[in-house]
């Protein structure tokens, strides 16, 4: 494996009616290697963000960029020396005219995908084809198992009331020191997911949400009688994010 092999074949020509021959042609038999995939392929787990189809949560992910196994794929090889391409059928991989997927931005198949209705999450799997470019020799028996995690859930959130305090030296200025934002988070990611399996945080703008910066810690204190705190849910084991949620922050006067 792994070796060119090389064998000279010495051929005989002779002619039946006059028995005259000539013993001197000769040609190369060459043996190129498979390029084999010995090494395990990692899971290619993504999250769902409803890109197209606007579900988070059916187990369904668009522009999956699955070309970033090719260096799995490839070991030590060089990039340039082979193509590597991902098919749906075992009769695709076969078809060495047939270039594959869109392994930069693929769409997870409905009608292929296995999704667990408990969770939302789905697998698929893809051949995976890679050939010499040198020798135009193939090999497919390996394969990609993509896995699509939904974001995380969370419940309808019921604004937070506070009444203004001395705290302060000032009971009428609608501000205080002592909103637990951190409260909120049983009520936010409801009954069916365990706060041990999230990372919940809170934020001022939807943009903080998003990119996960500028938490606010909680106790918090306020710098309006009114603020909408942006929060941010993230699943601890995939990483997957949901950033929709939103709650008000009231601050009553006595």
């Amino acid at each position: 494996i792994g070796d060119i092999v090389n064998q000279s074949i010495f051929v005989r020509v002779q002619n039946k009616a006059t028995g005259c021959a000539n013993p001197h042609a000769r040609f190369e038999v060459i043996i190129n290697p498979i390029p084999i995939v010995t090494n395990s392929i990692p899971i290619l787990e993504v999250c769902d963000i409803g890109t197209n189809d606007g579900d988070v949560r059916n187990g369904l992910a668009q522009n999956i960029d699955v070309s970033i196994r090719d260096i799995d794929i490839l070991g030590t090889r060089i990039a340039a020396n082979f193509t590597i391409t991902y098919h749906k059928t075992r009769a695709d991989a076969e078809d060495l005219s047939s270039t594959g997927i869109d392994k930069n931005s693929y769409d997870s198949d409905p009608t292929r995908a296995t999704i667990n209705p408990m969770t939302n999450r789905s697998e698929e799997r893809l051949l995976i084809r890679i050939v010499d470019n040198s020798s135009g020799c193939a090999f497919d028996q390996s394969t990609l198992t993509i896995v699509v995690n939904p974001e995380p859930d969370f419940e309808t959130i019921s604004n937070l009331s506070e009444c203004d305090n001395n705290d302060d030296g000032d009971d009428a200025n609608q501000i205080i020191q002592t909103i637990d934002l951190d409260g909120k988070i049983t009520e936010i990611l409801g009954a069916s997911q365990d706060p041990d399996d999230y990372i919940v945080t809170f934020h001022a703008t939807q943009a903080n949400a998003t990119s996960g910066s500028d938490a606010i810690s909680s106790p918090y204190t306020n710098a309006a009688a009114k603020e909408t705190m942006y929060v941010r849910i993230q699943n601890k084991a995939t990483s997957c994010v949901n950033d929709d949620a939103t709650f008000d922050v009231l601050v009553n006067y006595l």
